[in-house]
C-alpha cells in the first residue's frame, strides 16, 4: 500500500485532473516527422498554465531548426507541400489546440497554414503558419 501511495504522489503530486484530451494520426513510417512530432511534444511534457496565465506553443517548442534537432518534412509554404525542417510541429500545434478547446480553455491565437481545413474542424477563423497561445 506504501508503495501505491508513493507511486501515485510521484506521477501525480497535486492532484490534478486531466480536463480534455484529443487524438490525431500520422504515419510512422515517415521518421523526420515522428522525430519532429516526438521533439516538440516532449517540450510540451510538464508545462504547466497557471489560472489566468497564458501559452503560447511557439516560445514554449522555440524555432524549428536543425541545431534544435528538428529534422527534414514535409511542410506547407504557399498551400504546397515542400521538405523543410520542422515539419510535423504543426500536428503537435493543431492536436494542442484541439485539446484546449474541447477543455472550454479560451484560445486567443491560433494560426496554421492549412486554414479552411482548421475553420471546418473548429468553427474557429485562423491565420497562416503554425501558432497557439492560450
Amino acid at each position: 500500500i506504501v508503495q501505491h501511495i508513493k507511486e501515485q504522489a510521484c506521477s501525480n503530486p497535486y492532484g490534478w485532473e486531466k480536463m480534455s484530451s484529443y487524438t490525431t494520426y500520422y504515419n510512422a513510417e515517415d521518421k523526420g516527422r515522428c522525430e519532429n512530432i516526438a521533439i516538440a511534444a516532449s517540450l510540451l511534457d510538464g508545462v504547466t498554465v497557471q489560472p489566468y496565465g497564458e501559452f503560447s506553443f511557439n516560445q514554449t517548442v522555440g524555432r524549428r531548426t536543425q541545431e534544435a534537432g528538428f529534422k527534414q518534412a514535409k511542410i506547407i509554404v504557399g498551400g504546397e507541400y515542400v521538405l523543410g525542417v520542422g515539419g510535423g510541429v504543426c500536428q503537435v500545434s493543431t492536436t494542442l489546440y484541439n485539446a484546449a478547446l474541447k477543455a472550454g480553455l479560451t484560445v486567443t491565437e491560433f494560426c496554421h497554414a492549412i486554414k479552411l481545413r482548421l475553420r471546418r474542424l473548429c468553427g474557429n477563423p485562423v491565420k497562416a503558419r503554425h501558432f497557439a497561445r492560450f
